[in-house]
């Protein structure tokens, strides 16, 4: 988070971004969104299917 407005007011918030950061965050960071996501979760949400219905897998 670089920055935070005030809840319920309509505004604009401005912040400066380290771009060195953000990339030595994408190779070293604790979550990595698109590499942790799950296809086969999506195409069962497609179909319609409930997603308790595909096992999930550690690691």
């Amino acid at each position: 988070v670089a920055a935070i407005g005030e809840m319920n007011q309509d505004s604009v918030v401005l912040a400066n971004a380290d771009f060195a950061k953000l990339r030595d965050n994408r190779i070293r960071g604790a979550v990595a969104p698109y590499q942790d996501r799950r296809p086969e979760l999506y195409a069962e949400l497609r179909k319609g299917h409930a997603v308790s219905t595909i096992p999930l897998t550690s690691g």
